[in-house]
């Protein structure tokens, strides 16, 4: 769960506007659905099922909470105008480098163009995002023939159909921020390459995905 906290906390600290349960979960939700794309696996480590504002993970509120506890964020709740239903908003308490520094570079690139294109837009401009991926808008042609999905796991192998939706994200744009890196911190470009793919071993199915990113980071 540390990867979920830790994309938890970055999008709160980065995002110009307070973010709320739902435009949160479905930042991350982007940012999976790109690592999905090179790595086949989510960054999170979640599983996605089809909630009622599309898709979602009850570990989410445990990374919350851990987050709260750990005095790192605020989970402010408030009543909608007009009494119209509850709702929330997170706000930062404190700042941990720590944490931050733990975030694998290539997803922080990613999280930091989700921040770019979603920066003061509204709850519905974070909704159509996700619903615009592959898994989502598979559960959405089902259910146009009347059958509801509600707590259908969505199939994050649809995020390869190559007759799929245009990524968010291309390569090259990941490729420009990732120039941007402050590596100071990190050690050597060879250290740190090293590490990256180590940590990715594991996934030898699309280790030579992994080893073109490092590139990509060493020649940025």
């Amino acid at each position: 769960m540390e990867k979920l906290e830790q994309m938890m906390y970055y999008f709160i600290k980065e995002f110009p506007q307070k973010l709320g349960r739902t435009s949160l979960i479905k930042a991350i939700y982007l940012l999976d659905c790109e690592w999905y794309k090179s790595f086949g696996e989510t960054y999170s480590g979640m599983e996605y099922k089809r909630d009622k504002n599309g898709p979602f993970n009850a570990t989410f509120y445990d990374a919350k909470s851990s987050l709260c506890e750990m005095g790192l964020i605020y989970e402010n709740p408030y009543i909608y105008s007009g009494g119209g239903g509850r709702g929330f908003e997170f706000y930062l308490l404190k700042e941990d480098p720590e944490l931050e520094n733990k975030i694998n570079p290539v997803a922080k690139c990613i999280a930091d163009e989700i921040v770019e294109k979603l920066s003061y837009k509204d709850l519905n401009s974070f909704l159509g995002f996700a619903y615009n991926t592959e898994p989502m808008l598979e559960i959405l042609q089902v259910e146009d023939s009347g059958s509801k999905q509600i707590g259908r796991v969505l199939n994050m192998s649809r995020i390869k159909d190559p007759q799929g939706p245009k990524p968010l994200f291309n390569f090259e744009e990941i490729r420009k921020i990732a120039g941007t890196l402050d590596m100071e911190n990190r050690g050597s470009d060879e250290d740190y390459n090293k590490t990256v793919i180590e940590e990715m071993n594991e996934l030898s199915i699309f280790r030579e995905r992994v080893e073109k990113v490092c590139q990509v980071i060493e020649e940025a």
